[in-house]
């Protein structure tokens, strides 16, 4: 995997004069090197897309494609931006590699933080809320990026993130910018209940991409920050109330309804290989394509969208990450990264001048470990 640097701020807020929740004091917590997996940057910006976009494989599958190709990764050495290809571009397309990459890292924070693991109903974007949670919301005004619910965890709660992206250096010290916007997110928060907030600053102006994350606590917060710098997710404030007439229930089914929707326009719309080249993983047949991220510069990374036909249960979708915990050192090594939802797996192949052969895929899925 790739490396970032880290700064961890702790951010306390107060109930101002005016009622409204303010921040209240922010300090530096800690300072470390990360571990990021670079299909999971990727998967990210598959999954959160709005509720009401249309998708096509291929459409998606190019955007995933410029994403990677701006993208400089190796094993064990800094995870950076290639600079020069990123400046001669467009200014939109600056925008969106930035916002992508931006998302990218609020969720590996957010992940490593409160020791989450990612599921395709887990995360939707503030754009455009899907049904289960109409009303709960303002639909205008200062919102965050990302909504994390962490029901599939087992517990009723949710997290909201905010995510900036820049193409200049990390300040030495929190600037303006990224105090202002901690203003509005955490007077959203005061806003909404005091409903748990948190926000990420990517920078990846330098050789290796820095990224402050804000931790957020509420007014007279109940837990302590441990030594080793981890939160549970168990101390996280109560979620805003749902609508009294929807049991939870009736909400988890339209979220799981969604992503069985959106999993089935991309299943229609991907490439089918032909019977000789068939592509199946536990027993599911997979659609999809490989793909050079060669957009921008010559790259040998390599990179593959798949859909599967039907749903994988948790515990299979979630052996790669299994095995990434028990065996880090060789997972950061592996040429092969990947990163796998129930329906959608993403695959990273570095230094392969060909697309790999695909028992070297299910082999890290089927048999992880091995």
């Amino acid at each position: 995997m790739g490396l970032i640097d880290v700064r961890r701020f702790w951010v306390t807020t107060r109930v101002g004069g005016s009622g409204e929740l303010v921040v209240s004091d922010v300090g530096l917590a800690e300072e470390s090197e990360w571990d990021v997996d670079l299909a999971q940057v990727v998967e990210v910006n598959a999954l959160c897309v709005p509720a009401t976009r249309p998708l096509t494989y291929q459409v998606m599958d190019n955007e995933l494609r410029l994403l990677a190709s701006f993208l400089l990764d190796r094993p064990g050495a800094p995870i950076s931006v290639r600079h020069q290809e990123f400046k001669a571009s467009a200014g939109h397309v600056k925008r969106f590699v930035t916002e992508s990459f931006g998302l990218g890292m609020l969720t590996a924070a957010v992940e490593r933080h409160y020791r989450w693991k990612l599921r395709d109903s887990d995360l939707e974007n503030f754009d455009v809320l899907p049904a289960k949670f109409a009303g709960q919301y303002p639909a205008s005004g200062v919102r965050p990026d990302l909504l994390f619910d962490f029901n599939s965890q087992g517990e009723e709660k949710r997290l909201a993130g905010e995510a900036r992206g820049r193409s200049a250096c990390r300040p030495k010290f929190t600037d303006r910018d990224q105090r202002e916007r901690l203003d509005q997110i955490v007077a959203w928060s005061g806003r909404n209940d005091f409903h748990p907030v948190t926000m990420t600053w990517a920078y990846s102006g330098a050789k290796k991409v820095q990224v402050d994350f804000f931790d957020i606590q509420n007014p007279e917060d109940p837990y302590k920050v441990s030594e080793s710098g981890l939160e549970y997710l168990e101390n996280l404030a109560p979620t805003s109330a749902r609508p009294v007439d929807i049991p939870l229930p009736i909400l988890r089914q339209r979220a799981l309804g969604r992503t069985a929707a959106i999993a089935n326009e991309l299943y229609q719309t991907a490439p089918q290989p032909t019977p000789e080249r068939a592509r199946r993983i536990l027993g599911r047949n997979v659609r999809g394509e490989w793909t050079t991220a060669d957009l921008v510069a010559p790259s040998n990374l390599r990179l593959f969208l798949g859909v599967l036909d039907q749903a994988l249960d948790q515990r299979q979708a979630g052996a790669p990450r299994r095995a990434r915990s028990a065996s880090s050192q060789a997972w950061d090594a592996d040429p092969i990264q990947i990163a796998m939802t129930q329906r959608i797996l993403v695959v990273v192949a570095r230094d392969s001048a060909q697309e790999p052969d695909w028992s070297e895929v299910t082999r890290r899925i089927e048999q992880p470990g091995q």
